[in-house]
């Protein structure tokens, strides 16, 4: 990614799709996890 941002000139349609991709495997993994995730946050917030 800091390949593709020049001094003066950036292919910003390249950073925009690199960034799309990069992000993909985080929102994959969040989805697949997402029930431990929410189970987490609410056993934290349990008083008693």
């Amino acid at each position: 990614m800091a390949n593709l941002v020049g001094q003066w000139d950036s292919p910003w349609q390249l950073v925009a799709a690199g960034v799309i991709i990069t992000s993909i495997p985080i929102f994959v993994i969040y989805l697949l996890i997402q029930d431990q995730f929410v189970k987490g946050l609410t056993a934290g917030a349990v008083k008693g």
